[in-house]
């Protein structure tokens, strides 16, 4: 299933099993603030705001990033610290339940199977149920001491690895990391400006990363 890790970490959404199938619920439980925040991994613009995401755990630190990106980019320490147990209610689907909007308390979620978010009538037929979530640690690149330190060591030799990728022909087969492993791909192009390539996967889809995906050894 699709972004099942992603609703086990946005606090608002979770994953629930439906006459076997495993579904995402509360998405639109997704508070307004957090679709508008810019993914700081992400090449693109259209990337960047794209989807919801979650924020850098260090104090105020307002970095951001897609779930899938702070898994897999190097410079951001994501962690899952644990998994919790949250409590949610659930109502009647088959009620004709007009909308509105959800007020929020004690974290508790309010939404039906079809995933819209209703006002619950006094009559309604409520059900509380125990989800599970991961409580994770994402600590961007400026808060991640591992990160800064790789940083540190890095700054000599920056001018001959950017020397080094420029030097690779076009059309070369070079390793990148992921968060699902290490794949071998085609580079297709260096963007020096935004440090990344654009390489081809094996099924033709082209993807941007960053140049701390790719593996030299």
């Amino acid at each position: 299933m699709a972004h099942e890790h992603c609703a086990m970490v946005i606090p608002e959404t979770w994953v629930d099993v439906v006459e076997g199938e495993k579904m995402v619920f509360g998405v639109d439980c997704i508070v307004k603030d957090r679709w508008n925040l810019k993914c700081s991994v992400c090449v693109k613009i259209a990337h960047k705001k794209h989807g919801a995401k979650i924020q850098c755990t260090r104090g105020k630190c307002s970095k951001a990033f897609h779930v899938s990106c702070a898994i897999e980019q190097e410079e951001v320490d994501y962690k899952v610290v644990e998994e919790t147990e949250s409590e949610v209610v659930v109502i009647d689907s088959t009620q004709d339940l007009p909308l509105s909007n959800p007020s929020s308390s004690d974290d508790l979620s309010v939404i039906n199977s079809s995933g819209h978010i209703p006002s619950i009538p006094e009559s309604s037929t409520r059900m509380v149920k125990i989800v599970r979530k991961y409580l994770v640690s994402v600590l961007c690149s400026q808060h991640n001491p591992v990160g800064q330190r790789n940083l540190f060591l890095s700054k000599g030799s920056s001018r001959a690895f950017c020397s080094d990728l420029l030097a690779l022909p076009l059309m070369s087969r070079i390793r990148v990391r992921v968060s699902s492993g290490v794949f071998e791909v085609t580079l297709l192009a260096v963007d020096e400006q935004s440090n990344s390539v654009t390489v081809l996967w094996g099924d033709g889809v082209r993807r941007e990363l960053k140049w701390g995906s790719i593996v030299w050894n």
